[in-house]
């Protein structure tokens, strides 16, 4: 899934056996982890300057309210063409 212009987000399929406040602490804690064990290549610092070059794991799309794009779906962005009929 996509959030933003360049983001890949990874889905877990859930078996609505957990609540939303352990599936998001769940996130958080894989995502910890793999900064832990990656942490030259991985963070999850929010700031793009606190980032470098390392890939931004963003668990805050875990949250009430946040929207998805599906899979190739149009979005719309400055400079793209139009379809005009």
């Amino acid at each position: 899934m996509t959030t933003g212009s360049r983001g890949v987000h990874v889905i877990v399929a859930l078996d609505r056996g957990a609540s939303f406040d352990d599936v998001r602490a769940f996130a958080h804690d894989l995502a910890d982890l793999l900064v832990t064990r990656h942490p030259d290549r991985l963070t999850t610092a929010p700031r793009k300057q606190a980032r470098g070059d390392r890939l931004y794991l963003d668990v805050q799309r875990n949250a009430y309210a946040q929207t998805a794009v599906a899979p190739y779906a149009v979005r719309a962005r400055p400079g793209a063409p139009s379809q005009r009929h």
